[in-house]
């Protein structure tokens, strides 16, 4: 069962994540978000913080 400040914070990230345009998956027992620039996986949503969401850049022309 999740404590109300665990009820807090996911509330604020999905928030954050709904803002950024990004999604919420759900693989088995884990959660991924996704988005342009963002691909994060963690066994709960209140692992991933708001630093996690900022999309990560590749240089111009090529993979990183």
């Amino acid at each position: 069962m999740k404590t109300v400040r665990q009820q807090e914070m996911e509330a604020q990230l999905r928030a954050e994540i709904a803002q950024r345009g990004l999604r919420i998956e759900q693989h088995g027992k884990a959660v991924r978000v996704v988005g342009v620039g963002v691909d994060v996986m963690a066994s709960r949503l209140t692992y991933i913080t708001v630093r996690d969401l900022e999309p990560i850049s590749t240089p111009a022309g090529g993979a990183a």
